[in-house]
């Protein structure tokens, strides 16, 4: 019976496969688009090829005059021939002396005056077209050619079986239906034959509508293809029936070709519109021929399109090689000049000064921006190619410096070091000067003049400079001294007493402005100059270096077509080890000495290598063996001193020399043979003078006698290495020779030397490339001698310490270097959701977690969390301290900011944190009233703020502004109330009345408002009788912080931080819309940028006010961390971080609260004892100083006496020797009598020729 039900079940399939192979032989023979195995497609009737990676091109079809272009991936395509335009003459393939291995393949005169050219590029793997205009078209209307208003438009005709999407940028991305990038259309542009390049072209692609795939409406019939999508459809199971395939074969009579699911593909019919600015091609400016280039490629760039946070693309080609980024200079109160140079490519005006708005930048000869050679993070450049190309800026006061504090901060890069260039120059009258400038002599030099005397800090010499390589310049003026520093190392300094003249003169950047010439060939991108504040080296050092972390996060995916999730997978280079130990790589690792051994005079090689025993050391001449730390620091065993594991080795040379030796292994396994080979390890060295490292054989003075290698420290305290065959050194002297390679420093270092026989040898330092060689060299080396450590034959010479030494019969790899240095970490993390809200879900735990040491735990350690805040004499009946969660075990600690939601009585608070530009863009209140603001025009705009962005207003008309409709909280009457911002008035703002915000009207006293008068003061606006003229100047292009407030009574108006007006109002503020940026129908809008405007519905204290003002300098977190040993440690996870160090947060760690300018750590009563503490962290140049003692008292600025930058911790005051002093009011509180006291303070003397008082009590009675 059951084999019954089993015929006549397959009887049935049987049946309805028949139906169902007539339906399909039915369907394949009325769709009339062609699927690709119909139409053919022969990879023989194309001119020319090329495969790489998956991803084929093909140029050309023989027997065709038409230029037809093919691009595919895998079973996706784009195929494209120009539209009625045909070559006159034969198609040509050619190749030039320069692309020897790049044909490309010409059709000439494919309409008059017009070539076309294509060819296939490696690096990227791309199609490359040119449609080359030879002279100018003077008939637009050409019957090739189609015209449209201010364009030259040529048509193609296209087939793809992929998905065009057209980007933001103006290229055209291709997809398959799972949404995954396949293959891109650049954006185009073009060049003339002078190189000026113009983006003015644009490439659309629509379908044809009378072509498309095919399809199956609603739930019709349905048969097995592979799709666009790579999806099957439901009959994939009968299709790849064995019953189904043995009916198909007996229908071989109907000629129906058994398809699998992976043959067919369909395609669309598509035309692309290729059109340039016939302005632009007919400028008479323009040189022929011109060139329209138009590109194909496959771009791994597209695959990591999401969130960048400090990382960039390292790949300049359509490969991706994700790097953290360097830091871009940012706008702080003290930055003057900013040219990050980001404009597009090619850019000649309108470059950007983000310091100011009204500054114009004249680039001068063929000077512009450029995005092919950049520094990772910085985005675009400055380009000089050494010819009359350079940057002039106005003279503006802004760079009269006279004798105060200054920073002068830049990227740069040359083409030539073979001649002298002048980077900026201001020349003044007489001798008045001030230059920054590369000598071919003397390297680089700073020069700072009046007209009486001159102030040079040259270099000395041109070491450490190389063409082709970004460097990091900054010069300061750091009271009287005067320091150049290159990627965080000064290379030259002098002292300074003089104050420079105001040299009323054009500001060159890239030549000397003194009869021309010394043009600058190369470079430069971040210029800044800051005026009153010299950076800092912890500034300087963040500047020049990668940021210490990097995020990348991907778009959201779409995982709702997949029924599995495939393992993650990933491939890690330059990632740490996690232990300086524990090699990224042991392949072909002969021998490893970790330096552990605690005791005795065998070195023991590491059970990691393949010469263990064979390779143990012997040390020799050691003063102390017998343990670890034994009665010195300067040689033996240590545990104190080591980089990693359990110990390192300390090698002297003063009496009998230590080293350390290995007799010569029987199986040559430390000798170089034939092969590659390397050698590093880590060391640490203060001394000067020649160390050798490790040596086998080769003696650095007989080289080329010598077989084998030697490592050594030279003179010079740098890297140098030595390699021979015994007849011939074929690494001689291979040195980095830099002062920012130098290893006798005090500090650890990684090395290592790598051999690679038929290419190049290398040395590295802390894990980058510091110089190569070339060499050709395979000749055996096998000499029969001892190794040594710290020795050259068996004379010891060195002063440092080892650890962690390791040799390799083989090359390493840069990223395997970068690994064995520690370099960084890759970590990944994912989350899922249920939308396509890319927050929505939770972030898993990041992968990998070993490797952690955890100094301590703040997710369960709530009850010791406490903030120290010392801000006023009486202490606030809340203290608030917003703790951010985000995810599992993250703590966001936010200080400093200008103010805050959780203020009592805020009702509204916008931080103008959005980035849109459009009209009506939002602006978000943070309170839970959700008073948001739209914005009325365009012209209101982002723009840099006193913290992170804020709003710009152009005070062009009575729309430039933003507003909220409805104010849920708004004070109105005479209610209490209190509104503040910050707000900087362009130097360029009309002198009437420019509103910072107003609301209501009608009668007097009806408004609230506040106003700028460039010219004149700050104003409340109360609409005529309720007007207050503060009689404080308006200061422009300075950042000003303003807070009035009304009680009902009394009107306050606070600048700074400080009460500068006060009067009695009678107010009855209507209600109505909130304004910023100007006032309801009147065209006295402002013309400046807007940041942390708050309102709030009570009147703040004046600490309040003046906490406000001050952004978090007396807020103190205050956590004390155990003793721990992290000796075993890789990863620290408690941190402490801000984009800006300085003002706004500024860690301080040390082992007492005296140490951390702390009052006191365990109770407040403690820090009673403190009854003056002048911190001088106010914003600089502010006379309205604090006591941030608890007893609060009054200080008054004297003189010119004023916070400055420069302080030996945050901020300082600042006296200039005439008539400047604070006066406190006399207080019982130092009346000491008997009893102890104490006074302390850093001070730093400008002048030390006359006495000086510098704290001072006493009574005047004769």
């Amino acid at each position: 019976m059951r084999a019954v039900k089993i015929k006549t079940r397959n009887f049935i399939i049987l049946f309805f496969s028949l139906l169902l192979t007539l339906a399909v032989f039915s369907q394949l023979k009325a769709a009339s688009p062609k699927p690709v195995y119909e139409v053919g497609f022969d990879k023989q009737e194309w001119f020319y090829s090329k495969a790489e990676k998956g991803i084929s091109a093909y140029l050309g079809k023989k027997g065709s005059s038409v230029p037809t272009v093919r691009y595919q991936k895998d079973k996706h395509f784009l195929e494209f021939s120009m539209n009625q335009v045909s070559s006159s003459t034969a198609v040509s393939l050619e190749t030039n002396a320069k692309e020897p291995n790049t044909p490309t393949l010409f059709y000439r005169n494919v309409a008059e005056d017009i070539d076309a050219a294509y060819k296939i590029t490696n690096l990227p793997f791309k199609v490359k077209e040119e449609i080359i205009l030879k002279s100018q078209i003077s008939n637009l209307k050409s019957k090739n050619l189609n015209s449209k208003q201010e364009n030259l438009t040529f048509l193609f005709n296209a087939n793809t079986n992929a998905i065009p999407v057209k980007q933001p940028d103006g290229s055209i991305y291709f997809y398959d239906n799972q949404n995954n990038y396949l293959f891109q259309i650049d954006k185009p542009f073009m060049i003339d034959g002078k190189g000026t390049v113009s983006n003015d072209v644009g490439i659309e692609i629509v379908p044809v509508e009378s072509s498309s795939s095919y399809k199956v409406k609603d739930n019709n019939f349905q048969f097995p293809t592979r799709l666009p999508d790579g999806q099957v459809s439901n009959f994939q199971s009968i299709f790849n029936n064995p019953i189904f395939k043995q009916i198909t074969s007996s229908f071989s009579l109907l000629k129906i070709k058994y398809q699998t699911t992976s043959d067919v593909v369909w395609y669309t019919t598509y035309s692309i519109t290729l059109s340039a600015s016939s302005d632009w091609l007919n400028d008479p400016s323009r040189v022929y021929p011109v060139i329209i280039d138009p590109t194909i490629t496959h771009n791994t760039d597209a695959n990591f399109s999401g969130e960048k946070n400090r990382i960039a693309d390292a790949d300049s080609t359509s490969n991706t090689q994700l790097e953290s980024s360097y830091p871009e200079a940012t706008l702080d109160p003290y930055t003057v000049l900013l040219l990050h140079f980001n404009e597009a490519n090619g850019t000649t005006s309108g470059i950007k000064d983000y310091a100011s708005t009204t500054r114009v930048i004249t680039a001068n000869g063929n000077a512009s921006t450029t995005s092919y050679v950049t520094q990772l993070g910085l985005g675009n450049s400055a380009a000089f190619d050494g010819t009359s190309d350079y940057l002039s800026v106005p003279d503006s006061e802004d760079w009269n410096f006279g004798s105060g504090d200054f920073s002068i901060e830049m990227w740069i890069r040359f083409n030539t070091i073979s001649s002298s260039q002048m980077i900026l120059d201001q020349d003044g009258a007489g001798n008045a000067r001030m230059y920054i400038y590369f000598s071919t002599t003397n390297g680089l030099s700073f020069r700072f003049a009046n007209s009486a005397t001159t102030v040079d800090a040259n270099q000395g010499n041109t070491s450490g400079w190389t063409t082709g390589i970004w460097y990091h310049l900054v010069v300061i003026r750091n009271r009287s001294n005067i320091n150049v520093y290159r990627d965080n190392v000064s290379i030259a300094s002098n002292t300074i007493s003089i104050a420079g003249d105001d040299m009323a003169a054009t500001l060159e950047i890239g030549r000397n402005s003194v009869g021309a010439g010394e043009e600058i060939n190369g470079n430069l991108d971040s210029v800044r100059i800051i005026k009153g504040r010299a950076l800092t080296a912890e500034e300087i050092k963040a500047a020049a270096s990668r940021r210490p972390y990097a995020v990348y996060t991907s778009p959201v995916l779409d995982a709702s077509a997949s029924a599995q999730w495939d393992t993650l997978n990933w491939t890690e280079g330059g990632v740490r080890t996690g232990d300086g130990e524990q090699p990224y790589n042991t392949n072909s690792l002969v021998a490893q000495w970790n330096f552990n051994d605690t005791s005795g005079t065998t070195l023991t090689a590491s059970s990691s290598g393949s010469c263990t025993a064979a390779c143990n050391g012997t040390l020799t001449n050691f003063a102390y063996t017998a343990s670890q730390d034994q009665a010195t620091t300067t040689t033996g065993w240590t545990a104190n001193n080591k980089k990693w594991g359990a110990g390192a080795l300390m090698f002297e040379s003063v009496n009998a020399p230590d080293y350390v030796s290995i007799s010569d292994p029987a199986s040559n396994a430390l000798d170089p043979g034939t092969g590659d080979f390397s050698a590093e390890g880590w060391i640490k060295s203060s001394a000067a003078g020649q160390d050798t490292i490790f040596q086998n054989n080769t003696t650095v003075g007989a080289c080329a006698a010598n077989a084998g290698y030697i490592l050594i420290v030279n003179g010079n305290k740098n890297l140098a290495a030595y390699a021979s065959d015994g007849t011939t050194c074929f690494v001689n002297n291979l040195t980095a020779n830099a002062s920012s390679t130098e290893i006798a420093d005090g500090r650890w270092h990684h090395f290592a030397f790598v051999a690679d026989r038929d290419t190049k040898a290398y040395v590295y330092y802390d894990g980058r490339l510091a110089t190569s060689t070339s060499i050709n060299n395979t000749t055996a080396a096998n000499p029969a001698a001892t190794i040594y450590m710290g020795a050259s034959g068996a004379t010891g010479d060195s002063d440092f310490i080892l650890d962690s030494l390791r040799y390799y019969s083989r090359a390493l790899s840069a990223a395997e270097i970068l690994s064995n240095y520690q370099a960084g970490n890759i970590e990944i993390q994912t989350r899922t959701g249920a939308t396509s809200d890319p927050n929505d879900g939770s972030w898993e735990a990041w992968k990998p977690t070993t490797g952690e040491t955890q100094l301590l735990s703040m997710d369960s350690d709530a009850a010791n969390w406490h903030s120290d805040i010392m801000a006023s004499t009486t202490i606030a009946t809340s203290t608030e301290l917003t703790l951010k969660m985000e995810g599992a075990g993250s703590l966001k600690l936010e200080m400093g900011k200008a103010s805050s939601t959780v203020n009592t009585g805020t009702v509204a608070l916008w931080h103008f944190e959005e980035t849109g530009t459009s009209t009506g863009t939002y602006l978000y209140d943070e309170t839970a009233n959700n008073n948001d603001a739209t914005t009325s025009a365009a012209t209101v705009s982002v723009a840099d703020g006193i913290f992170g962005k804020a709003r710009r207003f152009s005070g062009g008309s009575v729309d430039d502004l933003a507003k909220v409709t409805t104010v849920t909280g708004l004070p109105t009457g005479a209610s209490s109330r209190s509104i503040g911002f910050w707000a900087w008035v362009d130097p360029g703002a009309a002198t009437d009345a420019n509103f910072a915000f107003a609301y209501g009207g009608g009668a007097a006293g009806g408004r609230f408002g506040v106003a700028a008068y460039p010219g004149a003061n700050w104003w409340f606006q109360g609409n005529g009788a309720g007007d207050l003229n503060t009689g404080v100047a308006v200061i422009l292009g300075k950042w000003t912080n303003v807070v009035v407030t009304y009680d009902g009574t009394t009107l306050k108006f606070y600048i700074d931080g400080a009460l500068v007006a006060s009067a009695a109002r009678t107010l009855d503020t209507a209600s109505s819309s909130f304004y910023f940026g100007n006032s309801n129908g009147l065209t006295e809008g402002m013309k400046g940028v807007l940041d942390e405007l708050f309102i709030s519905n009570r009147v703040l204290s004046p600490d309040e006010i003046a906490e406000t003002y001050r952004m978090g300098a007396n807020h103190h977190l205050t956590r004390q961390v155990s003793s721990t040993d992290l000796s075993g440690a890789n990863k620290l996870p408690f941190y402490v971080a801000a984009d800006r160090p300085g003002t706004y947060l500024e860690a301080m760690i040390g082992e007492s609260d005296f140490a951390n300018y702390e009052l006191a750590s365990s109770t407040l009563a403690l820090s009673t004892a403190t009854v003056l503490y002048i911190k001088g962290d106010e914003i600089a140049s502010s006379t309205n100083i604090k006591d941030s003692s608890f007893s609060g008292k009054t200080i008054t600025a004297n003189g010119n006496a004023r916070t400055a930058g420069g302080g030996k911790i945050g901020n300082s005051v600042y006296f200039d020797g005439t008539g400047d002093y604070l006066s406190v009011p006399d207080s019982a509180d130092w009346d000491f009598g008997t009893g102890n006291f104490s006074v302390d303070f850093w001070a730093y003397n400008q002048d030390l020729t006359t006495d000086s008082v510098v704290v001072g009590n006493w009574s005047n009675t004769g």
